[in-house]
């Protein structure tokens, strides 16, 4: 018994890097990542030359609320047009957005958490990445972005952010830094369907242009109030009475879900169990005796 309670704690111990994971907003965030998120504000801080920005520079609040205002009110004015054309499939997906009230309060921290990892951390990340990665291609990825990649998205976005993506100051890997992380961002909200994946797409880039204007704390209130605002209308709609259709739809979603619930555990259970037997077999027990001290 001894010998198997120490070998499934060395198993525990060595448990691999790849299968931790942190919940963050709209996405996971698996070992490698958090690794390599945990290690940029060391490197940075000691060698800050590796990077066109200091670490803290865009921590901030500059300008006053009005002027924040003035640019954010057609980000949440469009997110709640586009909750209300959605109301069909927030009201067939009530189960979901009724999951707490809390859930509001996870939509507001969720503006605080993301903005850390995408505004700043993974922006950072591609910071010192990029150059290298353009090291790799002989110099592709720069003709690349300055030829196809930075016009597209300086047209689609208007050339509100023309003065970032083809900064003077910071040269072009700023602005590359911007596209690829607000890629990744995008593709954390896919799970809200091609219209919602479209829209973060754009939401991420006005973010990023808070934060170069205001400060990453105006992007954190930005970010947060948006959330507020959409969430606080998907929950007011599902909460309206259901129709029958709506009620047998949401009960054969709930149904469906603990089910598969149900075939998780069992599943857990058996490779549990299978773990068990072969830790007792008696191969695995006389190995161990005869490493006593391992």
């Amino acid at each position: 018994m001894y010998a198997t309670r120490k070998s499934a704690w060395r198993r525990q111990l060595l448990l691999p890097l790849s299968q931790v994971s942190i919940r963050v907003g709209c996405c996971s965030l698996y070992g490698p990542l958090i690794l390599f998120l945990l290690l940029i504000p060391p490197l940075v801080l000691v060698w800050p030359g590796l990077v066109p920005l200091k670490l803290f520079q865009l921590w901030g609040w500059w300008g006053n609320l009005l002027d924040i205002a003035r640019l954010f009110w057609p980000i949440p004015a469009i997110g709640l047009l586009l909750t209300l054309i959605n109301i069909p499939v927030i009201r067939r997906r009530a189960d979901i957005v009724l999951a707490g009230d809390s859930s509001i309060l996870s939509g507001i921290w969720a503006g605080v958490w993301e903005e850390l990892v995408f505004r700043w951390l993974l922006f950072y990340g591609a910071l010192l990445c990029i150059p290298l990665a353009n090291i790799l291609t002989f110099g592709l990825l720069q003709w690349f972005y300055s030829t196809i990649l930075g016009p597209l998205a300086d047209f689609v976005t208007f050339h509100q952010l023309h003065a970032y993506l083809f900064s003077n100051q910071y040269g072009w890997v700023v602005g590359m830094a911007i596209i690829s992380t607000n890629g990744g961002f995008r593709d954390g909200h896919s799970y809200q369907g091609p219209m919602g994946w479209a829209w973060s797409w754009f939401c991420g880039m006005f973010l990023f242009l808070m934060m170069f204007r205001y400060g990453l704390f105006a992007a954190i209130f930005a970010h947060s109030c948006y959330n507020l605002c959409v969430m606080t209308l998907a929950w007011l709609i599902a909460r309206q009475r259901m129709t029958p259709d709506e009620a047998r739809v949401l009960y054969d979603r709930r149904l469906e879900a603990l089910q598969s619930s149900q075939r998780q555990i069992v599943s857990n259970t058996s490779v549990s169990l299978k773990g068990i037997v072969e830790q007792d077999s008696p191969d695995t027990i006389s190995s161990d005796n005869e490493n006593p001290t391992s």
